[in-house]
């Protein structure tokens, strides 16, 4: 895991496939997660992709909270139903809650945000530095004075917040 200055420790998937003599496995996901709530971690938070195969399955199916991720245009909004049918079919129905990324001034996104019965907790603004980041490999959140950055601050906050309140005291 890597250590970053706020405290949070990440663990990075890799980025190629992994030895065929250990392989990465449904079973050994929930065997991490499990390992993980038993050290106390209190947030774990797992970014998988949109293909619902056996890996991505076993992750949320864990979960407490699924985000879905809806980029505000046509191609975009009818992902997001798509991902949330396929969600609800899981059972996942009351765990959704969606984030726009790469919004722009004027995005109305309230009529399928009602459609899907869903909760728009963030967005996150449509910035030049995220492209930036991602060609030099790094992270954007790591450049505080950028659009993108403080939009994930909020959300960060935001989501944090949430779970503080819901914890036992």
């Amino acid at each position: 895991m890597i250590s970053h200055a706020s405290g949070a420790r990440v663990l990075l998937g890799p980025q190629s496939a992994v030895n065929p003599e250990w392989p990465v496995t449904p079973a050994l996901l929930r065997e991490v997660l499990r390992e993980l709530d038993m050290e106390g971690f209190d947030l774990v938070v797992l970014d998988v992709c949109p293909e619902l195969n056996p890996m991505t399955t076993t992750a949320i199916c864990a979960c407490d909270d699924v985000f879905i991720v809806v980029v505000p245009t046509a191609g975009g909004v009818h992902d997001a139903y798509r991902r949330t049918e396929a969600l609800r079919r899981l059972g996942l129905r009351h765990q959704l809650r969606y984030i726009v990324n790469r919004s722009r001034p004027g995005t109305d996104l309230s009529e399928p945000m009602a459609d899907l019965g869903g909760q728009l907790i963030g967005d996150i603004p449509d910035d030049d530095a995220v492209v930036t980041a991602e060609n030099a490999h790094r992270l954007v959140g790591l450049d505080e004075t950028v659009a993108a950055a403080i939009a994930l601050r909020r959300l960060a906050r935001r989501v944090g917040s949430e779970l503080r309140s819901s914890w036992p005291s």
